[in-house]
């Protein structure tokens, strides 16, 4: 894991007292723009033209590598990924994805104020507004992949 006093800081508030939330990107940004998203099981909590953000900084990991993913496709498998709106573990589970240790993503550190409302039925917030990041931390898939189940690798290691 990396050694940095900040990193420290953001992963150890409080969760249900937020100082700062965390936005996962794979891009390099300058701003934070709403944008409508999607969601494979059209759960609404999901859906909405906004910048989602999260209490816990881990939390935001998987969605600064999420959309670099794809690429790293296994041949003959059909990929997948799932991410769960709450605070369990695994952050994020892959199927038929074998990304790189040195994939890397941004973490984007917001301070948090009233127009970044909690949704009531998850641990999500979400943003309306641009949002210029607070800080911005460079993330190394290597550094949180154990927080991440990677099902091929299970696979072949029963092989």
């Amino acid at each position: 894991m990396i050694n940095n006093d900040k990193i420290e800081m953001y992963m150890n508030q409080d969760i249900d007292n937020p100082i700062f939330l965390f936005h996962g990107s794979p891009l390099l940004l300058q701003k934070l723009i709403p944008k409508q998203s999607s969601d494979s099981s059209n759960d609404s909590t999901n859906i909405d033209n906004a910048v989602f953000l999260f209490p816990s900084f881990l939390k935001s990991t998987p969605y600064a590598f999420k959309d670099s993913l794809k690429q790293y496709e296994i041949e003959g498998q059909k990929w997948n990924f799932e991410i769960p709106n709450d605070n369990s573990f695994p952050l994020m589970t892959i199927d038929g994805i074998d990304p790189p240790d040195d994939l890397i993503g941004y973490i984007y550190v917001i301070k948090k104020d009233d127009e970044m409302v909690k949704d009531e039925k998850s641990y999500q917030y979400k943003c309306h507004k641009e949002i210029i990041p607070y800080d911005i931390i460079e993330v190394h898939y290597k550094d949180f992949k154990d927080y991440f189940e990677n099902r091929n690798n299970k696979k072949k290691s029963k092989n």
